[in-house]
């Protein structure tokens, strides 16, 4: 495993590629996060396919527990973490609080969207799709996205991220088809710690830059 800490995001990026088959066809790139955008993009440009983006925001119950997430199309995906015993616990306990935050995450979503299209099932088809992350310190995110596209006839799912929880590594192999992952972290002190230069695109920037490209490439 490499280093976990890295200079800026363009370099973890670039590390990653080392790793990666870039010469195969039908590929797929999707950025996790806006924070990723610079991480994937590096990837995205080598593959020369377009970038995509998929956003969800968090559920979490009093507590500070995450169960969950909403995605950009408003679908709502438990924690894989988090059994069915558990999932219908805290549905009778905070459904009314579950209930709200769903609403209130999928309107934040669109108002940031605002219509606007970052990811296109079309160009998931038939495709290896990587899911890039800048740091892997949550699963959620990765399970929404592979829920989310039940319906897609996809070549194989590929994780890269320059780090990923020691803890985890089990459950992302199940997950994917193959990983591709730098270095391993045993605790988590926030992705910034890992990055000498923190510096990200702004988050409506990324939307609108994946957005206007995505318009532009033909429809499959």
């Amino acid at each position: 495993m490499a280093s976990v800490y890295f200079k800026n995001r363009v370099e973890a990026g670039q590390s990653l590629l080392a790793d990666i088959n870039i010469y195969s066809d039908n590929n797929a790139v999707i950025s996790i996060s806006t924070n990723a955008a610079i991480v994937a993009n590096q990837i995205a440009q080598a593959m020369k396919c377009p970038l995509q983006l998929y956003l969800e925001e968090s559920i979490t119950v009093p507590g500070g527990l995450d169960i969950g997430s909403v995605n950009q199309h408003g679908q709502f995906q438990y924690a894989s973490d988090i059994s069915a015993g558990h999932q219908e616990y805290f549905y009778q306990e905070f459904r009314g609080y579950i209930e709200e935050s769903k609403r209130q995450s999928f309107s934040n979503l669109n108002r940031e969207l605002k219509g606007r299209e970052t990811i296109r099932n079309d160009l998931l088809r038939d495709r290896d799709i990587h899911l890039v992350t800048d740091c892997l310190d949550s699963l959620v995110p990765i399970n929404s996205f592979i829920q989310s596209i039940k319906s897609v006839s996809y070549r194989s799912i590929k994780i890269c991220s320059p780090l990923a929880m020691s803890k985890d590594m089990s459950q992302i192999k199940q997950f994917c088809d193959k990983y591709h992952i730098l270095g391993l972290i045993d605790f988590f002190y926030g992705t910034d710690h890992y990055y000498e230069d923190n510096s990200v695109i702004p988050r409506d920037e990324v939307i609108k830059t994946i957005s206007d490209t995505l318009k532009l490439w033909p429809v499959k």
